[in-house]
């Protein structure tokens, strides 16, 4: 008789893990070197870590602000309500690090601040950024898909965002902070930039409503409803910048331990097993030391179309596969009139060939087994038509 997960169907969430609703105070020293505001969102604490840029710049009338090709369109928005004019550059070959010679020459009087992105645990070369960076240009860390392991040190990015929301590394369906490294704090004034926090009464309720619709079984239909329009990508402007509420304050000790004690087993199958395929190719940077503990695991396919063939027979097999955005950022729904159009042919092609897969817990040894038949098969037809 067939086992009951393979006569049930089934649908993985791209990312998300279980938030535990535990409130007992669990210590974390990782942050002690920082001054932090804890904010209602990751894209408040971009906004607000842009804000203070231009309060330790305020001679500048027409601020810019540098950022990847390839990178969520928040960053945009924050840069919008900060009144930062975003400068794009394009990434690295099969790396979405942004290419460090186009980032020198974009710099001019006018930059405040460059953002370098920890792309899904892959930590950007901060030391090589920062050697670019001349006196006055700041330096933000965007740390929305990683949650650091250990304790943060100063000395690094001038600024370090983290974010709480759905299906970041450590969740409570909202919430970020901004941590600043050094003596900068003492040169602002940021308390007013920050609306009061409102209290969300329900957030127990979503919490467990979240952690029902994560089910394979349950998300299967979630996934298949077009009215929901999940994964889309599209620019959302930032209206205010607020404070995290209490509830969820009360909750972040909890899922930062969830966080720290889960396995790394998944993401090291999905190593072994995409490393055998040819028509792959190589993403240099999981290989290095800049590789933490990944939110999603990420390959690249040798073209676009062996990645759209690859990405549909993964859909089908319910294994959460994703493009994550899908696009770089000038092509991104509704940055349009932000962004001018200009040639960013690696990020380009970068995103058109990018397929990420989960790394929750809900992720189990068949599905590997799934995505190893799949491969396999996918191998032998593509050897077929040569």
């Amino acid at each position: 008789m067939a086992a009951l997960s393979e006569m049930i169907p089934e649908n993985l969430a791209p990312v998300g893990n279980r938030i535990t609703s535990c409130k007992v105070e669990v210590p974390f020293a990782g942050f002690e070197n920082f001054a932090s505001y804890w904010l209602g969102s990751g894209t408040m604490a971009l906004a607000l870590a842009m804000q203070a840029c231009r309060q330790l710049r305020p001679e500048l009338d027409q601020p810019e602000l540098i950022l990847p090709a390839y990178c969520c369109p928040d960053l945009v928005s924050a840069a919008v309500y900060a009144g930062l004019k975003p400068v794009i550059v394009d990434i690295d070959e099969n790396n979405p690090g942004v290419n460090l010679s186009q980032l020198n020459s974009a710099l001019n009087d006018n930059t405040i601040a460059v953002v370098a992105i920890n792309f899904l645990g892959l930590q950007e070369r901060i030391d090589s950024i920062k050697a670019l960076l001349p006196n006055g240009v700041f330096l933000i860390e965007d740390c929305a898909q990683y949650f650091p392991e250990q304790e943060l040190l100063p000395g690094k990015a001038d600024f370090t965002v983290l974010s709480f929301g759905r299906g970041k590394p450590v969740s409570l369906l909202g919430g970020g902070a901004l941590l600043i490294a050094g003596d900068l704090n003492a040169r602002l004034d940021l308390g007013a930039l920050i609306k009061d926090s409102v209290t969300d009464r329900l957030l127990a309720v979503k919490i467990g409503l979240y952690n029902f619709l994560l089910h394979p079984f349950i998300y299967v239909y979630i996934s298949k409803n077009p009215l929901l329009k999940l994964g889309e990508t599209v620019y959302k402007p930032l209206k205010e910048i607020k404070a995290m509420d209490c509830a969820r304050q009360s909750l972040l000790g909890a899922n930062i331990r969830e966080y720290l004690d889960r396995s790394e087993s998944i993401e090291a199958s999905y190593r072994a097993l995409l490393a055998k395929y040819t028509f792959l190719d190589d993403f240099s940077a999981t290989h290095t030391g800049r590789k933490k503990r990944l939110l999603r695991y990420p390959l690249l396919c040798k073209t676009p179309e062996i990645r759209n063939e690859l990405l549909s027979l993964m859909i089908k097999a319910g294994l959460g596969a994703s493009t994550l955005y899908g696009k770089n950022l000038p092509n991104i729904q509704g940055l349009e009139t932000i962004l001018p159009a200009s040639q960013l042919p690696l990020s380009e092609l970068f995103a058109s060939r990018l397929i990420t897969l989960p790394l929750h817990g809900n992720v189990k040894t068949r599905h590997i087994k799934n995505l190893e038949k799949l491969l396999k098969f996918f191998e032998y037809e593509k050897n077929q038509t040569k």
